[in-house]
Order: C-alpha cells, then structure tokens, then sequence
C-alpha cells in the first residue's frame, strides 16, 4: 500500500485521479485498495514559541536574546490537529510500505512533511519524492518510469498490489528523495 501526501486538498485529489484507482472518500482522505491519499492543510506542525522552554522567554528582553536552544521544540498546530491526527494514523498504518512526498518542492513544502513525519514518529517506510517531471520522469513509479542506465529504463520496484502507479505532473514536486535521516539538532516534544 502507497500513502500519497500533498500540501494541500486540491493537489491531493489531482494525485488521486492520476492514480486512476477507484478511491473512496473519508475524513481528511481518500482510499482505493492500493492507494492512500491525504494531506496537509498547510502547516500542521511549528516550532514551539519560547516559553515553551522556559517561561522566562514569554515576555521579550534585551536580557533573554539571543535565544539559540540546544534542541528545537515542535507541537501541533491546535485549528489543524483532527487533519494531523488524521495523516500521522495513515503514516503509520502497518499496511502502507510506501510514503510518496507530494508537497511542494521548496523548503517550505518540504519542511511541512518533514515536521508531520517527525511528530508522528513514522519508521520503517520507503520514502519517494513525486517526480518533478511528471510520469515517464526518471524516478516516477510505473511502466515509463524507473532509472535510466545506459540509455535504457529500468523500472523500479512495483508499488501497491495492483501494479504500478503514474504519479501526475506537479510542477513543484522535489526532484530528491526525501532521506530517511532529516538530521539537524530538532528534538519532538510529544
């Protein structure tokens, strides 16, 4: 099983047509035998404000800056927390092998998934960037897709049950991988 993450709703449900499965609609999702699609709305995960490291930071002074913390603190966003208790379920559901990144390709949408994948503590999943040039792109899943080596086209590995999947043309999809090793000194507060 595939999870599909977009930015936001309408860029989901053009990755689901693309799919070309027959998706049914839930609360913040949509579900086909082989396929997961949800999404963010926005941000659903920040950085925590200063006086959650000590509530001397609550009030702003000269004294107190510059504030540089050992560990980043993170927390959910309250208006967005049903979609991201939503999306972190889906993540870390013990049927989806596959997480494909479908958030826009700047820092922004990367930081986005990055700090929702972070805060749900998602392990052991492949992760994918859709590609940044569509279907037939050299790391798009599906029969026009795959590696070039030697000028031929190696598909890669098969994804879902039923078969390959074309993943739609987006024009802000990262062309990277998202890596499994965000690094960074960032610390979760859960």
């Amino acid at each position: 099983m595939i999870v599909c993450i977009a930015e936001k709703p309408s860029v989901a449900r053009e990755f689901a047509k693309a799919l070309k499965e027959d998706m049914r609609t839930f609360d913040g999702y949509q579900e086909s035998e082989n396929a997961v699609i949800t999404w963010c709305v926005g941000h659903l995960v920040t950085m925590s404000y200063p006086e959650a490291y000590d509530m001397k930071f609550k009030k702003w002074s000269l004294a107190t800056l510059p504030f540089i913390p050992e560990t980043f603190k993170y927390e959910v966003i309250p208006g967005v927390s049903k979609q991201f208790k939503i999306v972190s379920n889906l993540l870390n559901r013990s049927d989806v092998d596959t997480i494909y990144v479908c958030t826009d390709s700047g820092r922004e949408g990367e930081y986005i998934y990055r700090l929702v994948e972070q805060m749900a503590g998602v392990k052991g999943k492949d992760r994918r960037r859709a590609p940044a040039d569509g279907p037939g792109a050299p790391d798009a899943p599906g029969p026009k897709g795959g590696r070039k080596q030697n000028g031929q086209r190696h598909p890669q590995r098969q994804v879902g049950k039923g078969g390959h999947h074309e993943l739609p043309h987006h024009a802000d999809a990262a062309e990277d991988a998202v890596s499994n090793d965000f690094g960074g000194n960032h610390h979760v507060e859960r």
